[in-house]
């Protein structure tokens, strides 16, 4: 890939920072709210189960009770929208469909999908491993939220 090509990947990477004050009349629509969630769910995860849900709060009231268990953090209620992101560490009960998908798709051979049934079957039935994994892929798709963000504008 050519530096030229990266460009302007680049320019959002190096442009994104925390922000802590927003032009509280700016709004964001449903088709916004839901092109920035569905950027963010391009993110990487574990087996492709997404262990992640978002939540968008737009409402002023919701915004206000979060910014008051957020330590009071006007950037909180100030935001068009104020995104949760939450962590699904019961996301592998979800693995079956994905990986009957997958392999009726052609995309994955069945006998990868056995295996990835129970490699992580295995894996996830570690209370802790499934909430480290919650935590990496939410984390991750949060990120990419907040990079498509910015090259959004």
């Amino acid at each position: 890939m050519s530096e030229t090509s990266l460009q302007p990947f680049l320019r959002v990477v190096r442009a994104r920072a925390t922000i802590e004050e927003f032009d509280t009349a700016r709004q964001l629509d449903e088709r916004q709210v839901r092109e920035l969630i569905e950027d963010a769910i391009q993110a990487p995860s574990s087996f492709n189960i997404q262990h992640w849900r978002f939540v968008a709060v737009r409402n002023a009231a919701d915004k206000q009770r979060l910014r008051e268990a957020a330590y009071g953090q006007s950037h909180v209620g100030d935001a068009a929208v104020t995104f949760i992101i939450l962590g699904d560490t019961r996301g592998v009960d979800k693995l079956p469909e994905i990986v009957a998908q997958a392999v009726e798709s052609g995309a994955m051979p069945e006998r990868k999908g056995a295996a990835w049934l129970r490699m992580a079957g295995s894996i996830y039935a570690d209370e802790q491993l499934a909430r480290d994994e919650a935590m990496r892929s939410g984390s991750l798709a949060a990120m990419i939220l907040m990079l498509c963000a910015q090259a959004r504008g």
